[in-house]
């Protein structure tokens, strides 16, 4: 697709945020921005980066708006960090703003560490200057409707007894989805959302702060506990890359859906759960890799 202008870029950065706070909570079951999908075949995408082609693939691949069209239960869950790093930044979150727009019912749109808070920084974050390059004097004013935009950015998606999916892990020391369900409102005062967003699993027990600055390492026994707090059985989540774009430590599902080389994995993935997913512990099945 070419690039779309300024003034097209702000209207559907608009408008998504438009159908994130006053259309979607009527089509789906939200609970402060934690979304409960039920009985609906759900299409989990993990990190874009701007890696507009593996978007385009995947959407090709399981015919998602063709299968809306034809108004299939299916809905697209992806899981942040749709910019930086990549070549089609812009391409990947024009098309998945319009997505949302034209699908309300179908999109669920979750905040990666790439769209966290303004006081949480990332780095690198170089998707104000893809904007600058392209747009120039208007550079600014597009990056302010992207931050309103992802101000608004459900922190995770449930579905009931089997997954629970968002960016990073699962908090350190929480028990209740309501902890994640509000995390954007306690925060600064709690980590809970820096948490949600940065948090990565470890095959060894226990937890401790992570080498990324931000956030912990946990183990399996963490994500345990959580999980059957919660009710579900997997946690399914991106914010890392893997050799084969998925990897598992215990319950806990990594998706990473880009193919950058800089992130030297040989292949990427999402995953289809079907609407009558078996509620075991082990997902591996509904993956698909490219």
């Amino acid at each position: 697709m070419s690039v779309p202008d300024a003034g097209k870029l702000i209207q559907s950065l608009d408008e998504a945020a438009e159908t994130l706070s006053r259309t979607q909570p009527s089509l789906l079951g939200v609970k402060g921005r934690l979304v409960t999908l039920i009985n609906r075949e759900t299409i989990v995408v993990g990190d874009i980066h701007g890696d507009y082609s593996s978007l385009q693939y995947i959407l090709t691949k399981t015919w998602f708006r063709e299968r809306v069209m034809d108004g299939e239960p299916v809905t697209l869950v992806c899981m942040g960090d749709y910019i930086d790093r990549g070549p089609g930044q812009v391409e990947a979150l024009y098309t998945l703003t319009r997505l949302l727009t034209g699908h309300p019912g179908n999109v669920v749109l979750l905040k990666g560490n790439h769209e966290g808070p303004s006081d949480v920084g990332v780095s690198p974050h170089d998707f104000p200057f893809v904007l600058h390059r392209l747009y120039d004097d208007d550079s600014e004013e597009v990056y302010r409707r992207f931050r309103a935009f992802t101000d608004r950015l459900y922190t995770a998606a449930v579905i009931p007894g089997r997954a629970l999916v968002l960016h990073g892990g699962v908090p350190v020391g929480s028990r209740r989805l309501d902890d994640v369900a509000y995390a954007h409102r306690t925060h600064p005062e709690t980590d809970t959302l820096r948490q949600i967003l940065w948090n990565d699993p470890r095959p060894e027990p226990g937890a401790e702060w992570s080498g990324r600055g931000v956030g912990y390492v946990f183990g399996p026994d963490v994500a345990e506990r959580f999980l059957d707090a919660a009710g579900v059985h997997v946690l399914i989540r991106g914010h890392q890359s893997c050799e084969t774009g998925h990897s598992v430590i215990g319950r806990v599902h990594t998706l990473f859906s880009c193919k950058l080389p800089h992130y030297g994995n040989r292949k990427a993935a999402y995953m289809e759960v079907p609407a009558q997913a078996e509620a075991a512990e082990n997902y591996t099945g509904y993956v698909k890799t490219f």
